[in-house]
């Protein structure tokens, strides 16, 4: 966790220094798709041990309700995945970490017995997708590139997974998901480059909020 330490160690400084006694809490909200067991949990228990004298409040939502939670003043900065954040003007936006989108097929999935799977294979299978963060981003271009023999898109990744499980198509997913690390999943590299989604730390541009940078 050296990067998000780099992120917010600034942060609970000026915590610290605008609160007296043992007082000082740190709001964090947290994208409910992310892996509890990956990601949430051993932060949380990290940022625990390295500041003992700051209490960390900690939620978990759905990305418009921890944006607006994050713009309203409610959360203090947010761990979630990338989507539209950097196009927002009052929200300041750090990469922490980058993981690989792979394709994710259900362990009972005939095309899992392979031990190389080749894009090609998957023409005749049924792509599961979650709608864009927001309705004015599309999907990624590399996903248009999979030979598949059509997508539909579910309203969540609770849906996707389900669907993945029972053997009835695949996904295209990172780790850092909750339940996409399951071993009933068996996953595969995409073939290209910039396939992969990015954790970021989100804070607000406002010199009121006590996580902003000098």
């Amino acid at each position: 966790f050296t990067r998000i330490d780099e992120e917010i160690k600034t942060a609970v400084e000026r915590v610290k220094g605008l609160t007296t006694g043992n007082s000082a809490v740190l709001s964090i909200g947290f994208f409910s798709a992310l892996s509890s067991t990956a990601i949430i949990t051993p932060l949380i228990l990290y940022l625990r041990e390295k500041y003992p004298d700051i209490s960390f409040d900690v939620s978990l939502s759905d990305m418009t309700s921890m944006r607006n939670s994050l713009t309203d003043g409610k959360l203090d900065l947010c761990i979630t995945t990338s989507s539209d954040w950097f196009s927002w003007p009052d929200v300041d936006v750090s990469v922490l970490q980058r993981f690989p989108f792979e394709v994710i097929l259900s362990r009972h999935h005939p095309l899992s017995q392979k031990n190389v799977l080749a894009l090609e294979d998957l023409r005749n299978e049924i792509l599961f997708a979650i709608p864009p963060a927001s309705m004015d981003r599309k999907s990624p271009y590399w996903q248009n590139e999979i030979p598949r023999k059509k997508k539909m898109t579910l309203p969540d990744l609770n849906n996707v997974l389900i669907n993945v499980q029972i053997g009835r198509g695949f996904a295209c997913l990172v780790k850092v998901f909750e339940g996409a690390n399951s071993d009933k999943f068996k996953t595969y590299p995409l073939p290209f480059e910039d396939a992969h989604a990015e954790l970021i730390c989100a804070v607000r541009k406002d010199l009121k909020n006590p996580l902003v940078r000098s």
